[in-house]
Formats: C-alpha cells, sequence, structure tokens
C-alpha cells in the first residue's frame, strides 16, 4: 500500500471542532445581523445592499469554485 493512501477514507482528524466552529459563526453572524436590524434598523442581508446580477455572479463563481474543489476531493479519494 502506497504510503499516501494510509489514510483514504478516514476522517480528518479536526472534522468535528472546524464543525463546531462553523456552527458558531453562522449564529453569531445570524445574531449580529437580527440585533443590527432592532438597534439601527437595517439589516446587513446582501438583497438590501447589492442588486441581483451581482449577487448572480458570485453565485455562479462560488458554484465553480465549489464544483472544482468537489471533483479535486473525488480525484484524491478514487485514485
Amino acid at each position: 500500500m502506497p504510503k499516501n493512501k494510509v489514510m483514504l477514507g478516514s476522517e480528518h482528524p479536526l472534522c468535528d471542532r472546524i464543525q463546531l466552529v462553523m456552527v458558531i459563526l453562522f449564529f453569531v453572524s445570524w445574531g449580529l445581523d437580527s440585533l443590527s436590524l432592532l438597534v439601527f434598523g437595517y439589516s446587513t442581508v446582501f438583497l438590501e445592499v447589492v442588486s441581483f446580477p451581482p449577487l448572480l455572479l458570485g453565485t455562479i463563481v462560488f458554484l465553480c469554485f465549489g464544483s472544482y474543489l468537489v471533483s479535486k476531493a473525488h480525484k484524491a479519494v478514487f485514485l
């Protein structure tokens, strides 16, 4: 068995911690957005600030980048 395939199929050692940090960041940003709406009368949601075409362009860019990362991950796992 090649050395670089020893950990194939196992989870990243920090996977649970990373997921926990992401959940905490989500709720903190959600709380700050709700607080800004109550205190300042505006929300930080991008839909209120940015028009549709830049949002669509950003979505397409992130979907392409995500697809690229998924393909790289599948090549690393299955090759």
